[in-house]
Order: structure tokens, then sequence, then C-alpha cells
């Protein structure tokens, strides 16, 4: 194996590759564009806002990540930004439920049918 086919793995380009082929430019560089506004604009929100209250929001990784969730409530008594934040931080489970419990929907529709 190459060093270039290792990086190319190691970063995920080969799959990168695969889905372009799969989805086309259209579809591709439009679902790449829609993950890096919604990353761009949760991290712009996520430094912009003023977490209320004495909630412990801080640290690393998936705790700090499940700490946000848990404070969350609080940013309902903030402003815009703080709101955005909320609804930006919420949104992802949203999304998750809804595409599970669609897929679900589907299948026993299907095996009905």
């Amino acid at each position: 194996m190459s060093v270039k086919s290792f990086f190319a793995d190691a970063f995920g380009i080969t799959q990168l590759r695969e889905s372009h082929k799969t989805l086309g430019g259209g579809k591709f560089w439009t679902l790449m564009g829609a993950t890096l506004a919604y990353i761009a604009i949760g991290s712009t929100l996520s430094i912009m806002a003023v977490w209320p209250g004495n909630c412990d929001h801080e640290g690393r990784r998936l705790t700090g990540f499940f700490k946000q969730f848990n404070c969350s409530p609080d940013l309902l008594s903030g402003g815009a930004v703080e709101i955005g934040l909320f609804v930006w931080l919420w949104s992802l489970p949203t999304i998750g439920i809804v595409v599970v419990a669609w897929s679900w929907i589907n299948h026993f529709q299907r095996k009905r049918a």
C-alpha cells in the first residue's frame, strides 16, 4: 500500500469519492455544503452565546456535549443567539428521531403490503 492510498483511506477520501459517484455531483455538493453550513452555524452560535446560570457546561468531547444538552434549557431565557443555539443543539437529535420513526413507518407499511 502506498503512502498516498494510506492517507486517502485514513481521511475518508475513498469513501467520499464513492459517495460522489453514487449520489452525483449536484446532490453530493449540496449535502457537503449543508453539512459545512450546519457546523459553521453551530460553531458561531457556540462562540457568541452567553450561557446563563451557573451550570457547568464545559468539558471535552462527548462529556462536554452532554453537559451542554443538560444546560440547554437555560438558554431559553437569553436573547436570539442563545435561543438559536438551543434550536441548533436540539435539531440533530430531533432529526435523528424523525428519520428513525419515518424508517419504521415505511418498513411496517411495506411489510403489510
